[in-house]
């Protein structure tokens, strides 16, 4: 039994060559099958009073049969049980935990493919005999990521607001800015 932890809650690894669920039913303990997704399988227990959650994955190799046993206390924050087994995996590697992706990261990385997807849009219309090329205007991405985040419910007064500690502060300080909106052709 291996002890690691992921996003500051201890996780327990473990590799056994039966099934979870059969030392659950010989422990006589009740448990839930959560249906997260047909390839998750996480199982929810009470041991000694306190709920616990299982992520179960099957092992190829040599054996017979084995399943690795990812064991915590909560669900990860993110809710994404994959990264859960992949941090570990990594830890036992010798690798530093993960740490959690920001809300406002993800929706900026999803502003980031919209503005990009709607400025090549406007490359693909191009004359390429006009002129030089198309120039990339920073000013008119940050216009149209400001679009994307607000249409999300995030404004720029309520960036400092949102956790925010995998986010540059020069991208900040861009969002935040007023200067780009004067800047942009829409």
């Amino acid at each position: 039994m291996e002890k690691y932890m992921h996003y500051g809650i201890e996780v327990v690894r473990q590799v056994i060559d039966k099934t979870f669920i059969s030392i659950l039913n010989e422990a006589k303990c009740q448990y839930t099958e959560l249906a997260i997704n047909p390839e998750i399988n996480v199982i929810k227990y009470i041991k000694d009073g306190e709920t616990k959650y299982a992520l179960i994955h099957p092992l190829d190799g040599s054996y017979d049969y084995a399943e690795a046993v990812y064991i915590t206390s909560q669900t990860p924050d993110d809710c994404n049980w994959e990264l859960l087994r992949t941090d570990i995996e990594l830890q036992k590697e010798g690798q530093k935990p993960m740490e959690r992706k920001t809300r406002l990261a993800m929706l900026i990385e999803d502003a980031e493919k919209y503005a990009y997807s709607i400025t090549d849009k406007e490359e693909e219309d191009f004359n390429v005999f006009a002129s030089a090329g198309p120039q990339i205007d920073e000013g008119r991405t940050i216009a149209l990521m400001k679009t994307y985040l607000a249409a999300h419910g995030v404004i720029p007064s309520n960036l400092e607001k949102m956790e925010h500690y995998d986010v540059s502060e020069s991208l900040m300080k861009k969002l935040k800015g007023k200067n780009y909106e004067k800047n942009s052709s829409h």
